[in-house]
Order: structure tokens, then sequence, then C-alpha cells
């Protein structure tokens, strides 16, 4: 994988505004919900799939796929900084 494209997907995930006040947070309740029950759902896929399902539901699926896997060096530099 190229390093360009993680790194935009990290630059991506900064930009976003994580935080908003009470009517900001309460207008997106039922997509966060929806949000929530898809992860939950594509987590136990993966999670039976690994044989991982004692670390359901937040686990993270890497370690089972490829547990060699790791970022580029720059990219993680670059997270740790953020």
């Amino acid at each position: 994988m190229r390093v360009e494209l993680p790194r935009v997907v990290l630059d991506q995930l900064r930009s976003v505004s994580w935080y908003g006040g009470w009517e900001v947070s309460t207008a997106h309740t039922r997509s966060r919900a929806l949000l929530m029950r898809e992860y939950m759902r594509r987590a136990a896929l993966w999670a039976q799939a690994c044989g991982a399902r004692a670390e359901w539901p937040f686990f993270d699926v890497t370690e089972f796929v490829d547990p060699a896997l790791s970022l580029d060096p720059d990219v993680e530099a670059d997270w740790k900084n953020s």
C-alpha cells in the first residue's frame, strides 16, 4: 500500500470537527445509532470469521487477519504527533 493513502485518511479524520453543542449532538442521534448497529453487525461477522468471538465487539481485526501488519513508520509518527 502506498503511504499517501493512509496519510490522506489520517488527514481527513483530523479535519473532522468532533465537538459541537447539544443541538448538534442530539440532531444526529438516529444516524449515530444506525452507524453503531452497522458497526456491531460487521464486527460480529469479522469476529466469527476470525475466531475472535470472545474479543467482540471492540477488537483490532488486523491482529487476527495479519499479526505482522503494521503502519508505515512515517504515518505512525504523524498519528502519534496529532
